[in-house]
């Protein structure tokens, strides 16, 4: 297979991760030595992947507040809409961030609550989903209903100002599809947001093959950050802005630390000194923040 980054054949494999989340299998991690792209090397195609999806406990397309895991994410949800809010504002081309009201497409949007808050704050909004669960739970509780795919939506030329993927793209297997059509579909004076795990982070590093944000085989790819800069630049965006997520290596330190079978107690004591030691990588160099955004303008 050929290398979806710089083009290239011969990914060789670094490691096996496991999935903890439905099936427990182990999958291998395969790497480009060219440019240092990591893939899923064996994940599952089409209705087979959708089955390691079927988990309660996959909880960006359910709404369940069991547990203190649950919890803790739907409180960081609702901390992180305001600051989305505010960072897309802060980074629209001015000529577009005069404009109203604003159109947004969001890309994979689970159970809505980011496109409500936008459409909540006056933006005219265009969401998908393929999750037809979440779907459900997007019409029910929010009152508009998602695409159920992107290659099939109607979608004209130029007409999203803004382009969000929020821990999307690494799930997506046509790459050069998709962004085809954000290509197509974004304003000339838009804003892509594209956000993703980071495989180059210090908590990376430190939990190696059972690092949670592996999420293997619902995970098909993981960018670098030079990864996904050069995919984007192919079909057109330059880079105007990274952040860090912040609170992601919390969180991803406290499900990594129950995946390693660890009392509830103990689980959150380790995440949260890993998440200490994180944060403070990431003060001295944003890269080894454990989940980044992009920020992307077209050239």
């Amino acid at each position: 297979m050929y290398c979806p980054i710089c083009q290239k054949e011969g990914f060789q494999p670094i490691g096996v991760a496991k999935d903890y989340l439905v099936t427990h299998e182990r999958f291998t991690l395969d790497q480009c030595p060219h440019c240092g792209f990591i893939r899923t090397a064996d994940a599952p195609k089409g209705e087979c992947l959708g089955l390691y999806y079927k988990s309660v406990d996959y909880i960006s397309h359910s709404d369940t507040q069991r547990t203190f895991f649950d919890r803790l994410y739907h409180w960081m949800r609702r901390w992180m809409l305001s600051i989305k809010r505010r960072l897309i504002g802060k980074y629209l081309p001015s000529q577009t961030s005069n404009a109203h009201p604003l159109s947004l497409l969001d890309i994979g949007c689970g159970t809505g609550y980011f496109a409500r808050y936008m459409q909540e704050h006056g933006y005219h909004i265009t969401a998908i989903e393929q999750d037809s669960d979440a779907r459900a739970f997007v019409q029910k509780h929010h009152g508009f209903t998602p695409h159920s795919s992107l290659l099939g939506a109607p979608l004209q030329e130029h007409q999203f100002d803004v382009i969000t993927l929020w821990h999307v793209l690494e799930h997506i297997d046509t790459l050069e599809e998709h962004f085809d059509i954000i290509r197509h579909s974004i304003a000339k004076e838009g804003l892509l947001v594209v956000a993703l795990p980071n495989p180059c982070s210090w908590d990376a590093g430190y939990y190696k093959t059972v690092w949670a944000a592996w999420d293997v085989p619902r995970h098909l790819w993981h960018f670098s950050p030079d990864n996904i800069v050069q995919l984007a630049s192919r079909y057109g965006f330059r880079l105007k802005k990274v952040k860090p997520m912040f609170l992601d290596v919390f969180y991803i330190a406290l499900l990594t630390e129950r995946q390693k079978g660890r009392m509830p107690i103990a689980s959150a004591l380790k995440a949260f000194a890993v998440g200490v030691v994180g944060t403070l990588q990431t003060l001295f160099s944003s890269r080894k923040a454990s989940s980044l955004i992009y920020f992307f303008t077209r050239k």
